[in-house]
């Protein structure tokens, strides 16, 4: 199974706007192969999103949210709502990759690789986070959030444990709930100083993965990043 945390169609966070497009590889592109998708997530109102669908693939297909139906993986008798924001996860019958692309609205790109089930984990490190870090002008500088996901749709039970130079110990959020999936705003830690650069581990009592996105609204350039959380177990 591969898991996307971040499967989006208008989703946002902060001040941008983006939707996802995904493309996957059988790992014999010769061979034909068929693969179960369930699209997992939440409308602009709150309310609960679930699809199944089941696509052939010969070699890859490329699933676009933007789009309808075929065009986003989804079947013809039901669709995404104008805002989507959740997860799919994929199986094949035959072994498959997935790479997922974030769209922004202003045209700027983020990508990041799907989630095996060995990456699955109750200890998940962050790297990179950042909370108002180089600001300029108006421009708030970088800022992260990351989204939560437990593996198998259940519910967990997790702390973020933040590490900087001024938390060399570490400084532990209070426990939270994550059912199926949560989003952590690094800007909304009113712990965490302005200018915090520092990196966090995510402990779970159930295996989960973890997304990381890093974005910069200073710059008109190339302003996201996103990354895999990595298992420390």
């Amino acid at each position: 199974m591969v898991v996307l945390p971040v499967a989006d169609r208008a989703g946002s966070e902060g001040q941008s706007t983006w939707s996802t497009r995904f493309r996957i590889v059988s790992a014999e592109p010769a061979a034909a192969n068929s693969v179960t998708l369930l699209f997992e997530g939440d409308d602009g109102s709150g309310g609960r999103v679930e699809i199944e669908h089941t696509v052939s693939i010969a070699g890859a297909l490329t699933c676009d949210l933007r789009l309808p139906n075929a065009g986003g993986c989804i079947p013809d008798d039901r669709f995404l709502p104008e805002t989507f924001r959740g997860s799919v996860r994929m199986q094949g019958i035959e072994p498959i990759a997935v790479v997922a692309q974030r769209v922004g609205s202003d045209g700027r790109l983020g990508d990041y690789r799907g989630f095996t089930a060995e990456e699955a984990s109750r200890q998940v490190v962050l790297p990179v986070l950042n909370k108002n870090y180089g600001p300029f002008g108006d421009s708030r500088g970088w800022n992260s959030w990351f989204r939560v996901l437990t593996f198998d749709g259940s519910i967990a039970h997790v702390r973020v444990v933040y590490y900087s130079k001024r938390f060399p110990d570490g400084l532990f959020s209070a426990p939270l709930v994550v059912e199926r999936q949560r989003t952590f705003r690094q800007w909304d830690e009113s712990s965490l100083p302005d200018g915090w650069v520092g990196s966090a581990i995510v402990v779970s009592d159930q295996p989960v993965v973890v997304l990381a996105n890093l974005e910069s609204d200073v710059f008109s350039g190339d302003g996201v990043m996103m990354y895999n959380g990595a298992s420390l177990e």
